[in-house]
């Protein structure tokens, strides 16, 4: 299928806004000329000013995923987006920092000449910076291909090379040796990005020929880019910025593989109708709200997890990176509203839960067990109360059913560790 542009309808009428364009930059440095596709596209309500006459879209209405970030930093501008505190560095940013970091990553990838419909891989973990060049590859028209660093080199060769992309973005300087013999010498990539850790300890013979940027580098490049922009008198004073043209819904986002089980993996194209389908609805089944937090813990490239997370910033969560080996500790010291999980983990959690309790002394566990059955009976009202209140449509996806169950099982969760502390 087509994976060209759709161009934006443009609207008017009572309670649209133009974004301002580049308040607060600061003229730019004197730097060497950044190389500029020949076609360019931007994401119509985050990157308005790039649009001939602003966008007229509404604050809410979003036509492409990143433009849920000019909305949510709108509306939580000093509130915490997210906390990622086992990377080296730590990170907690605001969302007007994490809007500002994805506009900053996009413009830097325009820059180093990234075009719409290329497709980037981003072969890397659940992180903060996993987020950012997610969001920013999406934000230039361009297209991610998506996969962790726990499937094999094979894996990830045929992904890359089935997907025809173009370019490489991973997670960290050791994953990005483990791949240098098996991988990098087979493939094409006009460039490579570091989300973490030093350039000078990636393996130097594998680079030779590729250019290699770290994630400053691309974000600094972008800063800079964005203020030869704004102060650009070619391209405002002449009205050349009509060169941007408006990502659609239509517009392919993301190829999220298969798992590759049951033979060789499979490639979907995802657009950004279908995700925002997810951001827009997933709120009557997880009714969050301002300020709750959420444990994230699965890998970014699951569309579950994904569509969950551009979800939860939508309304003004704080998320919090997590991983298998802190998720208990976490647990305690975050106490967090939800945890977006699959079975197996909750299985596991309760299993070890229920080990404990059964090594109690004789009264604790009386107390734990009768608690966890009032738990569990208030689960199964609940359920039978919703099923009353609630009708899902046949067009719900198997993510959103997956959400019913986990938030219940993260409910039940919660509430065993809840009890298990009291007691």
């Amino acid at each position: 299928p087509s994976m060209g542009a759709s161009s934006a309808r443009r609207r008017g009428g009572a309670g649209r806004v133009c974004v301002p364009r580049c308040a607060g930059a600061t003229p730019p440095p004197q730097t060497s000329a950044v190389q500029v596709p020949a076609r360019r596209k931007c994401s119509p309500l985050l990157d308005s000013a790039l649009l001939p006459g602003g966008s007229e879209l509404a604050v809410h209405e979003w036509k492409a995923v990143p433009d849920i970030w000019r909305t949510a930093a709108e509306k939580y501008a000093d509130l915490v987006a997210l906390v990622d505190p086992y990377h080296d560095p730590p990170s907690k940013l605001t969302y007007k920092q994490l809007e500002q970091q994805i506009l900053d990553f996009s413009h830097g990838l325009r820059a180093i000449g990234v075009a719409p419909d290329e497709k980037l891989a981003l072969f890397a973990d659940n992180s903060c910076r996993w987020l950012v060049a997610d969001q920013g590859i999406m934000a230039t028209g361009a297209i991610n291909v998506v996969r962790g660093t726990k499937s094999s080199d094979e894996e990830l060769f045929q992904i890359y090379s089935h997907s025809e992309s173009i370019a490489l973005v991973v997670d960290s300087p050791q994953f990005f040796n483990r791949l240098a013999e098996s991988f990098i010498s087979r493939i094409n990539a006009r460039f490579i990005v570091l989300l973490w850790g030093d350039k000078s300890s990636l393996n130097s013979k594998a680079v030779m020929d590729i250019p290699v940027y770290d994630y400053n580098d691309i974000t600094e490049l972008g800063r800079e880019n964005r203020n030869a922009l704004c102060y650009s008198s070619e391209l405002f004073e002449q009205g050349q910025q009509g060169v941007f043209e408006a990502i659609g819904p239509e517009d392919v986002a993301t190829l999220i593989y298969t798992s590759g089980t049951g033979g060789t993996p499979k490639g979907v194209m995802l657009t950004h109708r279908n995700l925002l389908h997810q951001i827009n609805n997933l709120w009557d089944i997880v009714p969050a709200v301002p300020g709750d937090r959420f444990l994230s813990m699965l890998p970014p490239w699951h569309a579950y997890e994904r569509s969950t997370e551009y979800f939860i910033f939508t309304h003004g969560i704080q998320q919090v990176y997590t991983t298998v080996k802190h998720l208990k500790a976490d647990l305690q010291h975050h106490q967090p509203h939800y945890i977006i999980s699959v079975p197996l983990v909750y299985e596991t959690l309760y299993s070890s839960i229920q080990r404990q309790i059964s090594a109690s002394p004789p009264a604790r566990k009386t107390v734990a067990l009768a608690l966890i059955k009032i738990s569990l009976l208030f689960m199964e009202a609940k359920k039978i109360y919703e099923s009353y209140q609630t009708v899902l449509s046949s067009h719900h996806s198997f993510s959103t059913c997956s959400i019913i169950y986990g938030q219940e099982s993260s409910l039940l969760f919660c509430g065993l560790c809840i009890i298990w502390q009291r007691c």
